[in-house]
């Protein structure tokens, strides 16, 4: 009996009384027989990176992953095992949908979006088609700075025009052959950065100190075509050690001390006085970079007056004024009477002369040189910048799309109001009241890293000489102040030097403003002394009839050392 059973179930079974769930395909009905009709797949393909990511642990450390692509696998349609496959499925909802009506199958409530990611020029194909791609996915996952060769037949100069990243960055320079004469070798170097620690300089300047000396041996030829190769190697090199968060001031200033202990400073004033003006532009951009205060004093003293001619002879070039704009920008943070050597030679004219164009760059350099200016130029040089109508010049400044240029053509009229002399004619010109709307939609912090021109702060004495500025009676000219020492302080306490701010004698003048009424300032005084590490003073409330004696206590406690 059991086995009679057993019999007419599989008879059952083999006679489709019994039909199977099609996973893949769908039923319809047609005179009460049931009908299978398969719905066209569509290939999907599994990413090898997915593959990876189950066969490799992650560990960390500096991880290399190299990926290649063949194009022989191009004419056979096959996925190499070494290929990275990215599907586009831009369409596959709608093919779903189309294959699905067409079997008389619906999705009902349930409904697949599926949603393109691009690869943006993920892979670049060589002109030689039997020439494989090598492409190198570099994991950064430690905590160290290093300089790591890489080899490559070609490579870009990649520094940070645009605000750093927070954590990482990759800088890389690349050092290509000259077409004729001697050979230059073809090197790339990346200066790697993770999170915000202190690289290992060790590491870094061992390999670029002796690439920097290469090429100043170079730069001795007498070819044109040749130095103009030297030069853009010399500019790569330098631009991406200043673009280095943290330390990049450090590396890029062991760099041009080489530059001048070599002798290569001396050959980039003569060249400024060169006939060809290919070497002159890329001479200008290299003086440019290399402006630090030891290389500043040999050009004060030694080619202040042909770099000064070479502004003004530039003055309609726009590559040209760029680069020389520049130079005077850090020219005017040298010293007073260096200040007004380069306004006796025209420097300030060329400076106001540029102000009327719309390059960014070239204006970013301007606003900085004015700024500069009042800051190191001293009561005389000051009250010249009012002849030559530069408060008015700073007006069209301030309402600038570019936070740089109207952050730092605020510091300039700021340190113009410090002198009670020509304080009147400061704010005639309007500009010190869009002061305050600015800051107050700006965090110092962030603001920090907005701009190479300031990732790295300001040397002790450009700081020094900002100190006055928080004593100000004007209040516009306290909360800049106080927010650019808050900015400060945030840079060095990244990098480490924290104790600068002690040392220049800003610390008890920034608890003064902390607990002053000046409500704006006091708030970027306290922040500015809570990052530095500092006490923040008791805070006393603008109401004098109502303080309590324990607030009379802490106002007679503050008033004696503040002036």
């Amino acid at each position: 009996m059991m086995n009679n059973s057993l019999t007419e179930k599989r008879q059952s079974v083999s006679t489709g009384s019994f039909q199977r769930i099609p996973s893949e395909s769908s039923l319809s009905s047609v005179n009460g027989e049931v009908y299978s009709q398969h719905i066209p797949c569509i290939p999907w393909q599994r990413s090898q990176s997915a593959l990876d990511l189950e066969n490799k642990e992650i560990t960390g450390g500096h991880t290399v992953t190299t990926v290649e692509y063949s194009d022989a696998n191009k004419s056979t349609g096959a996925v190499s095992e070494h290929s990275k496959v990215y599907l586009d499925l831009s369409k596959a909802e709608d093919e779903l949908a189309s294959a699905a009506a067409a079997a008389g199958w619906t999705g009902g409530k349930f409904k697949i979006s599926l949603q393109t990611i691009h690869q943006k020029e993920e892979m670049k194909t060589t002109s030689a088609p039997s020439v494989s791609i090598q492409a190198r996915v570099v994991r950064r996952m430690s905590s160290e700075t290093g300089v790591y060769p890489v080899n490559s037949d070609q490579c870009e100069v990649t520094t940070s025009g645009s605000p750093p990243p927070k954590y990482e960055e990759q800088h890389t320079v690349c050092l290509s052959p000259s077409g004729s004469g001697p050979v230059v070798h073809t090197k790339t170097y990346s200066f790697i950065t993770y999170n915000q620690l202190k690289p290992n300089m060790t590491i870094t300047l061992a390999t670029a100190v002796p690439m920097i000396r290469e090429q100043i041996q170079m730069l001795r030829s007498s070819k044109a075509v040749e130095q103009c190769t030297v030069l853009r190697n010399m500019l790569g090199l330098i631009k991406a050690a200043w673009a280095v968060p943290s330390s990049g001031r450090d590396i890029a200033s062991r760099l041009c001390d080489v530059l001048r202990e070599e002798g290569g400073l001396e050959i980039l004033i003569e060249n400024c006085s060169s006939s060809n003006y290919e070497v002159q532009l890329n001479t200008a951009r290299v003086l440019e970079q290399s402006m630090t205060v030891g290389n500043r004093d040999v050009v004060a003293r030694r080619g202040l007056e042909v770099i000064v001619r070479l502004a003004k002879s530039a003055k309609d070039d726009l590559e040209l004024t760029k680069a020389t704009t520049g130079i005077l920008e850090n020219l005017f943070k040298h010293s007073e009477n260096t200040c007004a050597r380069v306004i006796r030679y025209g420097g300030l004219d060329t400076i106001l002369y540029s102000c009327r164009t719309r390059d960014k760059l070239t204006l970013r350099h301007c606003a900085i040189a004015l700024a500069n200016l009042a800051i190191f130029g001293g009561t005389e040089n000051q009250y010249e910048m009012i002849l030559q109508k530069v408060p008015e010049w700073l007006f069209p400044l301030a309402f600038s799309n570019d936070d740089s240029i109207r952050y730092y053509a605020f510091l300039a009229i700021s340190m113009l109001s410090a002198n009670k002399e020509i304080s009147t004619a400061v704010a005639q010109s309007g500009t010190l009241e869009l002061v305050e709307p600015f800051i107050c939609t700006h965090n110092p912090l962030e603001f920090a890293h907005s701009d190479t021109a300031h990732i790295h702060g300001q040397s002790a004495e450009w700081l020094r000489r900002l100190v006055p500025l928080l004593y100000s009676s004007r209040k516009e000219a306290t909360s800049l102040a106080a927010f650019h020492f808050a900015m400060e302080a945030g840079i060095k306490l990244d990098q480490g030097k924290v104790e600068v701010f002690s040392d220049i004698g800003a610390v008890e003048p920034l608890r003064c403003v902390a607990s002053s009424p000046n409500k704006l300032a006091s708030k970027f005084a306290t922040q500015a002394l809570d990052i530095m590490g500092e006490e923040v003073p008791y805070k006393l409330s603008p109401q004098v009839p109502l303080w309590t004696t324990e607030d009379v206590i802490h106002w007679l406690q503050r008033v004696s050392p503040c002036p």
